[in-house]
């Protein structure tokens, strides 16, 4: 009898205290590679639309999550060698939604190996575009897609045969808060 007077008066007191909320901060990381295959003689374009919701199921955000800040942290290219190539390189320019992000990267294309490297001459206003659409689909479902195109022609001589995959690779890391409630003490 004791112990169930001791436990309601501990409800009854933990009722009367309220309850407080607390946000906790957490961060999630995805990487995403996209393909983009070029198989013509000269100046290329290539497009593809990247499902932001796509993106989301993969960083897996609870629903309730804070968004916070949307970073992109890396971008990297790689080139695979493919038959009847004939470029030993190939100049690049990239836009995300008509904003350049990329602009006359150079890349050798190696035709034993591919391996992915870091992007050279990114243009921080792309960049931040990326992460600004990212951070407006997670907020409030749009834009749905991001529109990706690549620009280029061989190089150092324009105007050869182009038989590639462009391998791109995006690493994206995402500042959330969960509120919690917790009950005063």
């Amino acid at each position: 009898m004791r112990k169930t007077i001791i436990s309601a008066l501990a409800l009854v007191l933990l009722i009367l205290g309220g309850c407080e909320t607390r946000t906790f901060e957490y961060v999630a990381t995805v990487s995403k590679t996209w393909d983009y295959p070029v198989d013509q003689e000269g100046a290329f374009v290539t497009t593809r639309l990247v499902d932001a919701g796509e993106i989301n199921d993969e960083l897996d955000l609870p629903a309730d999550a804070i968004i916070g800040d949307v970073y992109v942290e890396a971008l990297s290219v790689a080139l695979e060698h493919l038959a009847d190539n004939e470029a030993t390189g190939v100049m690049i320019t990239g836009y995300a939604n008509d904003r350049m992000f990329v602009e006359d990267m150079a890349v050798s294309i190696n035709p034993a190996t591919y391996e992915l490297t870091a992007m050279a001459n990114l243009v921080s206003a792309g960049v931040k575009t990326i992460s600004e659409d990212l951070a407006a689909y997670f907020m409030t479902g749009s834009p749905a897609t991001i529109e990706f195109r690549l620009e280029g022609d061989s190089h150092p001589a324009p105007g050869e045969r182009i038989h590639i995959r462009i391998i791109i690779e995006m690493t994206l890391t995402v500042q959330y808060a969960l509120e919690s409630e917790f009950p005063n003490i």
